[in-house]
């Protein structure tokens, strides 16, 4: 373990681990290099950095608002050499965050809080705009889903809530509850609480189960078997030869 010197919290590395991002005590968003040590970025968290770790995202008050100090959190990208850059306001939302950014940039994840209630999540693209993921069958619209997670050509987003509701949202596929996209891929595991991360490749996910067991899923090529065990939960997966048709 070693200090980096400051009080606060990290919430993402780039690919070498040469660059981390985070937030101090403060509320100020901080990325550390170890030749610069500490800079501030201002403003609120940052809290993903691209696998090459020159693009940030994160969020922060609109600066337009008249009191940018007391208005709506809303999502940014940070460009090395070029600062900040503020994405548009989330159409029918308040409070926006971005989570996850793809490694080109051209990919942002993350979740809004809908003004007739509930979060929602949501893809960005400088092309389409805001894309929400939808909800999961039997959710009320007040319901809250948040991201968590991101492959890293932006084709896979994972995420869920407080309540042990879990997704998977594939482009091409749309959304999913958890359980039911591994199943599609001959993978069982029972009672999923939590799907907190998948792998830059879209072909491993973590996540934890109700039981308080925790678990990685790994997506084997076609014709391939695999057994993996995980904590105390031990997991086969085979994925269907059709697969390949969906990407």
């Amino acid at each position: 373990m070693i200090s980096l010197g400051r009080s606060g919290y990290a919430t993402d590395v780039s690919a070498d681990g040469s660059v981390i991002v985070g937030r101090d005590n403060s509320g100020a968003a901080l990325v550390w290099t170890a030749g610069s040590g500490f800079t501030a970025l201002g403003f609120k968290s940052a809290l993903a950095i691209s696998r090459d770790g020159t693009a940030i995202v994160g969020y922060r008050k609109d600066p337009l608002d008249s009191n940018p100090f007391d208005g709506e959190d809303t999502p940014y990208i940070w460009l090395q050499g070029a600062g900040f850059v503020n994405l548009p306001k989330s159409p029918n939302a308040g409070n926006t965050y971005a989570l996850s950014i793809s490694d080109d940039h051209s990919v942002i994840a993350g979740y809004s809080g809908m003004l007739n209630g509930g979060n929602r999540p949501f893809r960005w693209t400088l092309a389409e705009g805001y894309q929400y993921l939808g909800t999961l069958p039997g959710m009320s619209p007040a319901s809250d889903l948040n991201t968590t997670d991101m492959s890293g050509d932006g084709r896979i987003i994972v995420g869920g809530n407080s309540g042990g509701q879990s997704f998977i949202w594939e482009e091409g596929v749309g959304m999913k509850p958890a359980s039911e996209y591994f199943a599609s891929l001959g993978i069982n595991i029972p009672n999923i609480n939590y799907v907190g991360a998948v792998s830059k490749d879209g072909k491993t996910f973590a996540g934890t189960t109700s039981g308080g067991q925790t678990f990685v899923a790994i997506v084997p090529e076609p014709g391939i078997s695999l057994m993996l065990v995980a904590g105390a939960l031990t997991l086969g997966g085979r994925r269907r030869q059709d697969r390949q048709s969906q990407k």
